[in-house]
């Protein structure tokens, strides 16, 4: 490949094949070197394989010069997270839980993701790291009653909005314990 005889939009184009998103505005110089170190890493994975297809794992990804792979990312936003949520909002203290949702451009082919999280479930429940993100950093508005000059007045305060505790991932006896409770009440997913 010749990097010379493509015009910009062409280099772009390759780029994104990779799952490498370039700014918009970027010079052609930056381009022709982020797609000569992919190309570049390409060959050494060739040179190193023993089997006749490479198949790299969901989520893997190399950095060189400051680009990152965009699989990346989108693992590190889908982790799953096991997660125990109680609400400190008191409009939401008798909820049996919530939908919650989280998105980027570049988790999940820029789709949102949605999850609905019970509340107080001593179990644990799991949901992904971009939306356990969104419900740490989560508050909300309450009233606090003051005395002010003699009156008595309400005041706001932002609070946290859940406790979350994160628990330890499931063991493999708890996951096999699980998986035949759910086939028992024909509760698979």
């Amino acid at each position: 490949m010749n990097i010379e005889n493509l015009t910009s939009k062409q280099i772009s184009d390759k780029l994104a094949e990779h799952g490498i998103k370039m700014h918009f505005n970027s010079n052609r110089k930056k381009l022709e070197e982020a797609l000569l170190t992919i190309t570049t890493h390409e060959d050494d994975i060739m040179e190193t394989a023993t089997a006749d297809v490479i198949e790299l794992a969901p989520g893997t990804t190399h950095t060189a010069e400051g680009i990152e792979l965009e699989g990346k990312i989108s693992s590190e936003a889908m982790k799953l997270i096991r997660i125990i949520v109680r609400p400190n909002d008191p409009l939401k203290r008798e909820s049996e839980g919530d939908i919650f949702t989280a998105g980027s451009d570049l988790v999940d082919r820029g789709r949102a993701v949605k999850k609905y999280v019970p509340y107080n479930n001593e179990e644990g429940w799991h949901v992904p790291n971009m939306i356990y993100q969104n419900m740490k950093e989560a508050e909300c508005q309450i009233f606090k009653k003051v005395r002010r000059n003699g009156e008595d007045m309400m005041e706001t305060h932002m609070i946290k909005a859940y406790n979350i505790e994160v628990l330890p991932q499931l063991t493999q006896a708890e996951l096999d314990t699980l998986a035949s409770t759910q086939k028992a009440h024909n509760t698979l997913g």
